[in-house]
């Protein structure tokens, strides 16, 4: 696991830096598991009529506040207000941030950009998840991540017509798509030159690293 901790960090840094007027930032927060690799931690946004994102799933974090010095504080913030657990309180590590993707919804664009931010754990997470906020949690490994077996699109309906995205099957009937898709993505791309991940990968495909993760349009 430190091996892939510290290939992470030297690939980690926003490398286009897309910035709207309205931002959020998120937390990937992974920790170590029995296979020597990591799980990720993933919410299920709760039930709520007036988010167009209810039920889905996603990183931690949300919207920055004016009094919000910079990104990553806003997405400790938000993570401390969703998982009740506050980021700088707690054994964990700040590995780097992932690249900003501009939101968008049904396929189209809007005024805003997330910012992914990359946290690692090594001790227990006593998470007290805000109700109004998280319908839910879980953690995923890497190899479920790399599994080419667990794709599954996830097809929603555009103008009439019905589209299929690239996506993966998660815990509780979940279907990972969408922009959290595109950061974990980016993530594990991260990760491509790491050789207990390429080694992980190759037994469970064969083909190139991360063909099954198909890039978003």
């Amino acid at each position: 696991m430190k091996e892939i901790l510290e290939d992470l960090k030297k690939e980690l840094g926003d490398q286009h830096s897309v910035f709207k007027e309205k931002q959020a930032g998120v937390v990937a927060l992974l920790r170590p598991n029995q296979d020597e690799l990591f799980d990720v931690l993933y919410m299920i946004r709760a039930e709520d009529p007036k988010d167009h994102w209810s039920g889905q799933v996603g990183f931690p974090g949300g919207k920055r506040d004016a009094e919000d010095p910079n990104i990553l504080h806003t997405a400790k913030r938000e993570f401390h207000e969703e998982m009740g657990l506050n980021l700088d309180e707690t054994d964990v590590e700040y590995l780097g941030a992932l690249n900003s993707i501009q939101g968008r919804r049904a396929g189209v664009l809007m005024d805003f950009t997330i910012h992914p931010h990359v946290f690692y754990t090594k001790g227990a997470t006593p998470f007290s998840p805000d109700p109004a906020e998280v319908g839910g949690y879980f953690w995923v490994s890497a190899k479920h991540i790399l599994n080419p077996q667990n794709i599954q699109n996830y097809s929603m309906a555009v103008e009439g017509m019905e589209v299929h995205l690239p996506g993966l099957s998660f815990p509780q009937d979940k279907i990972l798509w969408g922009l959290t898709y595109m950061m974990t993505r980016d993530l594990f791309l991260r990760l491509q030159k790491n050789s207990q991940l390429l080694d992980l990968h190759n037994e469970l495909s064969g083909g190139s690293f991360l063909s099954h993760l198909h890039f978003y349009p």
